[in-house]
């Protein structure tokens, strides 16, 4: 069941907004122990922005269930939906490499 939230402040279009008006201060929202926790400065989501991987999904998506596996539930369902994550980019990789490749060659061809 799909939930509104209002929010009561002005959005900065800049993204400077202060989100805790936006979402409930509870640890389990913000801050889950099985991802890390807030006090932690190795909390998976500040060290996953931290190398970048907030802008590629399946990485961090990849990297979020392997950093919980086990806090959360099966351990094993956890592993297998980090893999999951990773051979969908994988996938995804090698599609574009394949097509970088096809580029190429068309391109020579189309030279002589």
């Amino acid at each position: 069941m799909a939930r509104n939230i209002r929010y009561k402040g002005k959005l900065d279009i800049a993204g400077n907004n202060d989100l805790s008006t936006l979402f409930p201060k509870t640890e389990a929202v913000n801050h889950p122990a099985h991802y890390g926790g807030g006090d932690n400065p190795h909390e998976h989501v500040k060290c996953a922005e931290a190398v970048g991987l907030d802008r590629h999904a399946h990485l961090y998506n990849a990297t979020k269930y392997i950093w919980r596996a086990g806090k959360k539930g099966s351990r094993l369902e956890d592993l297998r939906k980090a893999a999951w994550y990773l051979a969908r980019e994988i996938q995804n990789e090698e599609r574009l490499a394949s097509e970088e490749l096809m580029g190429k060659l068309e391109r020579e061809n189309a030279r002589g």
